[in-house]
């Protein structure tokens, strides 16, 4: 990321875009003061999506809980490593991925709903957030998963 953070206002909910050294600003809308948050934090604002919370983070990238703003809905918002992302055979294989789920359409693979690249050099991968368990989780309470669970994962 070049500098710069987009984040929303808590007080009016427009965007704010500011240097990523500044620790507080005031809204150009509504003149209330917000707090800058961290790059890729809750608050930030990447494209469409608003982060939410961070749900796990992997070695290319994190995915994020966020809200698309355009259709007002949950998503998961994978996100390229800064660290990595200049590698164009990282960044190659990051969108093969992505336009790979988006090929397949069955009730057990997520859904891809957008690749982009971010102004600021951000490179995203926006999927269908699904509630629950992740499967690391489930076998670290049950060490043995039942047949029939199985089958259906």
């Amino acid at each position: 990321m070049d500098g710069v953070v987009k984040f929303q206002c808590k007080s009016c909910k427009s965007i704010v875009v500011v240097d990523f050294d500044d620790k507080a600003v005031n809204c150009g809308i509504c003149g209330a003061v917000c707090q800058v948050p961290l790059p890729m934090s809750a608050g930030v604002v990447i494209d469409d999506f608003l982060i939410l919370n961070l749900l796990g983070a992997g070695g290319m990238g994190n995915v994020y809980l966020a809200h698309e703003f355009s259709l007002d809905r949950k998503v998961a918002l994978k996100i390229l490593k800064d660290s990595i992302s200049k590698n164009t055979e990282v960044r190659s294989s990051f969108i093969k991925e992505a336009r790979s789920v988006a090929s397949l359409n069955h009730p057990n693979i997520i859904q891809a709903y957008k690749v982009g690249l971010e102004d600021d050099g951000v490179l995203f991968f926006a999927m269908e957030y699904v509630e629950g368990q992740t499967l690391q989780d489930q076998l670290k309470q049950n060490a043995m998963l039942e047949e029939k669970l199985v089958l259906d994962i």
